[in-house]
């Protein structure tokens, strides 16, 4: 497992933040589109309803593939619906992971990684 320093830990943010935003527009087309098409299913002839299934389907793999170039880093995904992105690290001599999510400039946190518990440690003074 790759282990970050924070320093490489925020210079991937912007390749992350990218795949990231990537995500987000495939997620909102997809809704947008499924709304669509649930609208007209009842009226579809079969051609319409398999350029649709081939639609969702390139679809979800765009998101796969996104979701895997982020994965690809090293890093874990918290939370996928928040975005919220884990480097695994070392800091002040433990194990835990760096704690990232979109709205942040940087990482701002470091979550202390015990057999009990997690503790979340702030990196800004």
């Amino acid at each position: 497992m790759k282990v970050f320093t924070l320093e490489e830990a925020n210079q991937l943010l912007p390749v992350i933040s990218r795949e990231l935003e990537t995500l987000e527009n495939i997620q909102y087309l997809f809704e947008k589109d499924y709304e669509e098409f649930q609208g007209m299913q009842l009226y579809l002839t079969e051609d319409d309803a398999e350029y649709w299934e081939e639609h969702f389907r390139v679809m979800e793999m765009q998101a796969e593939h996104c979701i895997h170039n982020i994965l690809s880093f090293g890093v874990l995904f918290e939370d996928l619906e928040a975005a919220v992105i884990r480097f695994p690290a070392i800091f002040n001599g433990k194990e835990g992971f760096f704690r990232w999510t979109p709205d942040e400039p940087t990482v701002m946190s470091y979550l202390e990684n015990s057999k009990e518990t997690e503790e979340c440690v702030s990196l800004i003074n």
